[in-house]
């Protein structure tokens, strides 16, 4: 919480990360296109010829674009999912409540090796 914040702005659990979350979901996918993100990647991709990590992509058509483009997705999983896991995911299921798009990882960093070249 960022007190000064919070209590400017009368909102006590004020956080920046809250901030940019909403800011990013709810005003730019929600409030303006689908795909802002999405497109303001792949403007970025025209102009590189570097590899590229995602390392955060939690929607579905973030999951199809990167698929589309010829992009592995790896879901890292490390130890137990919290007991609110499935309740926040619900809010970023496809239209089939499928929310398994990735690869599934447990254990230890040494699982990823052989899946990137």
């Amino acid at each position: 919480v960022d007190p000064w914040w919070a209590e400017r702005l009368h909102m006590p659990t004020l956080t920046p990360r809250w901030i940019l979350q909403y800011w990013g979901t709810e005003v730019c996918r929600a409030g303006f296109h689908d795909d802002i993100w999405i497109a303001s990647l792949e403007n970025k991709l025209r102009h590189s010829q570097d590899d590229v990590v995602i390392s955060d992509c939690r929607f579905p058509n973030e999951i199809r674009a990167i698929k589309q483009a010829g992009g592995r997705v790896i879901r890292v999983v490390r130890g137990v999912e919290p007991e609110w896991y499935n309740a926040a995911l619900s809010v970023n299921r496809g239209a089939n409540g499928n929310s398994r798009f990735a690869t599934f990882l447990r254990g230890r960093r040494e699982c990823l090796q052989g899946l990137l070249p």
